[in-house]
């Protein structure tokens, strides 16, 4: 387009996940999030429209472009997503019609994002390009993992949406180094059962915090192979 600057439009699609018990360890940091005990996993499908910078401007035709550039890039972008959730029997299950943080409390799965990142491309030849990039995807949701808020009140819910909300006492139960840190070095934090079940003090009442409230990002990396079609064909001439 310039000497500099391109154009691309393109798509992509990929999957997203986390687990505080995979992802969280035992020390006072984060040992909150051990014991929110959440999963999700997500696939995402993303059409992106953004502007390539290069650091060494082509010589003319792109043809003529440098055998190698360090490049960013900046756009706009559309994704769908749907967080999925694994039930205490390994089964996987979409969390949006579950309201996880109450009734009336939804999201769209279909939402947009800030691509930004850099590349480096390397020119195999007159038409091939191979390039490695990194790029962050800024959403402007704080959904992409189901939870964003407050804990709702477990009486406004059903069954499973409950269980799919509040999963601290399934940790609680099945970590016995888990349970010993909370009843005694950290927290010293017992269960305890009311009117709306058993839960560790914090964690499953309605106004507990579940999420952060700040949006969600993700980041894709990956190798490019571009073929770069001719500017113009001369056909022979016959006599």
């Amino acid at each position: 387009m310039w000497p500099r600057i391109s154009l691309r439009l393109s798509s992509n699609w990929g999957r997203v996940k986390g687990s505080d018990a995979d992802n969280a360890d035992y020390n006072a940091k984060n040992i909150n999030r051990k014991m929110r005990n959440l999963n999700f996993r997500s696939s995402i499908f993303e059409v992106k429209f953004d502007m390539i910078v290069d650091l060494w401007e082509n010589r003319g035709k792109f043809q003529k472009r440098p055998d190698y550039t360090p490049y960013f890039f900046g756009g706009i972008n559309y994704f769908h997503m749907n967080p999925k959730g694994k039930t205490p029997n390994g089964d996987y299950v979409a969390l949006r019609p579950l309201h996880t943080e109450g009734p009336g409390k939804t999201y769209s799965l279909n939402q947009i994002a800030i691509p930004i990142g850099v590349g480096f491309r390397y020119k195999l030849s007159k038409q091939l390009d191979l390039a490695f990039e990194m790029g962050w995807r800024f959403t402007m949701t704080d959904y992409l993992d189901d939870c964003g808020t407050t804990y709702a009140d477990p009486s406004t819910m059903d069954s499973l949406s409950n269980i799919m909300a509040n999963r601290t006492m399934e940790a609680y139960n099945s970590d016995p180094k888990l349970a010993d840190l909370i009843n005694t070095q950290y927290t010293n934090n017992a269960p305890y059962t009311d009117s709306q079940g058993t839960t560790l003090a914090g964690y499953g009442r309605a106004g507990d915090k579940r999420g952060d409230k700040n949006r969600d990002w993700y980041i894709v990396t990956g190798f490019h192979l571009t073929y770069i079609l001719p500017g113009k064909v001369i056909c022979p001439k016959f006599r």
